[in-house]
């Protein structure tokens, strides 16, 4: 199962519906996600993803709690979370190895691999910030007794030059995989329009 636990992001997607929505601060209470992570538990448990609908899970202020008390109290559950990474800078060392430690796969969607691709893809200047949490995460991943594996997903309009990108080919020596690039996108129930996207991306 996914759950999207804070209703925040810190992007600006040109490929997704939350810009035309309305901005929403939605947190999951501790006590519902408890009583869900029992429920899932008692039919046997499984993979539990921290998901980012339209949103990010690394904004949810009660993440690192909620990692804590599945791995205290719910075995049966694997964790997992996929991220935009813009706010990892937010997390120390340590908290960021308890998520990896915690977790079985952490995935990041980036929008390209240089400055001005992420910028036309995720509206928002962070391509620097994350590229230097990215390498942070490796790091602090390779000092793991057991490293967590780390997956990029590409969300672009230069499908061919990002495949073939010096950025890419620096983080998979780092240990990442991509498990995607795609430039071809949902819309979302006709909320979003060729006319939002760049040249060089296309709906489904």
């Amino acid at each position: 199962i996914s759950l999207e636990t804070y209703s925040a992001c810190n992007a600006k997607c040109v490929f997704c519906a939350r810009r035309k929505l309305k901005p929403t601060r939605e947190l999951m209470s501790l006590e519902l996600f408890h009583q869900i992570c029992s429920d899932y538990a008692s039919l046997g448990g499984g993979f539990l993803g921290f998901s980012p609908v339209i949103a990010d899970p690394l904004l949810d202020p009660l993440l690192l709690d909620r990692i804590r008390l599945v791995v205290d109290s719910f075995p049966s559950i694997t964790l997992s979370i996929f991220t935009n990474g813009i706010a990892l800078p937010k997390y120390s060392d340590a908290e960021i190895a308890l998520i990896l430690s915690a977790v079985g796969s952490v995935d990041i969607s980036m929008g390209g691999m240089n400055r001005d691709d992420y910028k036309v893809m995720f509206g928002v200047d962070q391509y620097d910030n994350v590229h230097k949490s990215l390498v942070r995460l490796s790091r602090i991943n390779n000092e793991l007794s057991e490293p967590t594996p780390l997956a990029l997903h590409l969300r672009t309009h230069r499908k061919a030059a990002t495949k073939n990108s010096p950025g890419l080919a620096e983080l998979l020596a780092l240990g990442f995989t991509c498990g995607d690039i795609i430039d071809s996108f949902a819309n979302w129930g006709e909320m979003v329009t060729t006319e939002d996207l760049p040249a060089g991306a296309q709906l489904k």
